[in-house]
């Protein structure tokens, strides 16, 4: 190892080959790390993706619920309407 630096007081200083050992297995320990973290991820990713599907899901029935249930009240309305319209027209009558 070469360091350019005249005076060492602000670093520390060794050997390459005495720490090649260590990193290596730093190294190694953190891709395992890092691996292991990466399978959650995609696990947990899946579980969201499935929890979406299912939540569009529930949207779209909910929709059509909504949909539904509109249709029928807008069908009241129109025959409420008509049995008005066809009192107040046998009204017309009354004279």
């Amino acid at each position: 190892m070469t360091c350019y630096a005249e005076l060492h007081r602000h670093h520390r200083c060794s050997d390459i080959n005495q720490v090649d050992g260590n990193f290596r297995r730093q190294m190694s320990s953190d891709v395992e790390h890092l691996a292991s973290g990466v399978e959650k991820f995609r696990e947990m990713l899946e579980r969201l993706e499935e929890e979406k599907k299912d939540f569009n899901e529930q949207v779209e029935k909910t929709a059509v619920k909504i949909n539904v249930k509109a249709d029928q009240l807008k069908q009241m309305i129109d025959d409420h309407r008509e049995k008005l319209i066809n009192k107040l027209s046998s009204m017309k009558g009354i004279d």
